[in-house]
């Protein structure tokens, strides 16, 4: 677990606004610095202030050396989908060797009681009608910067019921462990676009009621 707090430490760095598809944010985007890293992709559990406690899960971590200690991880864990992908790469502290192992690439908290929340500060319950447990769409709109106007941000279409999906597109960045958003414009099937790492946000009620997030490798 050591090893895994180290990690999430280093890819805590932070960027530049800049669109991963070569287009600069808007000019509010700009002024609001908003940055992004791999830690980004990640969620833990809540206390009553909303305030991030224990890890549950992130993009990139080795799921081996995840621990849950706390009653409320280890709770909130059974409700999260996981899916891993088998990887080998250099050894650093052992020049000349590998490590291999099972890193996450797709988690999606289907929702329980126990809210869990993102380092944006983007709060759910998943499915779970918790409704004041769930941040507002707004909420999403301002932390990621989206021009609701002039970029594509809605996967699919919008229900009968009103609910609907953000999705948010990555690619590295120039610094370590950093991501640029892929901002497209309005008209753009962003279903399509060619992204390294994908964030969703299920929306219900203008309350976000599902987080998931995807990595290419």
């Amino acid at each position: 677990m050591k090893k895994l707090l180290a990690l999430f430490l280093a890819l805590s760095v932070f960027v530049g606004c800049k669109g991963g598809d070569g287009q600069n944010l808007t000019q509010e985007q700009t002024k609001n610095n908003i940055n992004y890293s791999i830690s980004d992709l990640a969620i833990y559990t809540t206390d009553e202030n909303f305030q991030p406690v224990k890890f549950v899960s992130m993009l990139g971590a080795d799921i081996s050396e995840i621990e849950y200690t706390d009653a409320t991880a280890k709770y909130v864990a059974d409700f999260v989908e996981t899916d891993t992908l088998h990887v080998k790469e250099g050894d650093i502290e052992n020049p000349g060797k590998t490590i291999e192992k099972d890193i996450i690439r797709y988690f999606n908290y289907t929702g329980s009681r126990e809210a869990v929340i993102n380092p944006k500060g983007i709060h759910t319950t998943g499915i779970v009608n918790e409704e004041d447990k769930c941040s507002d769409v707004k909420d999403v709109i301002k932390e990621y910067g989206i021009d609701t106007e002039n970029e594509a941000y809605i996967e699919g279409e919008i229900h009968t019921d009103g609910s609907y999906t953000i999705r948010l597109n990555f690619n590295d960045g120039e610094e370590k462990g950093s991501l640029t958003r892929i901002v497209s414009p309005a008209d753009t099937n962003i279903s399509l676009v060619d992204a390294r790492y994908i964030l969703k946000f299920f929306i219900q009620n203008d309350k976000v009621h599902g987080i998931s997030a995807y990595m290419a490798y």
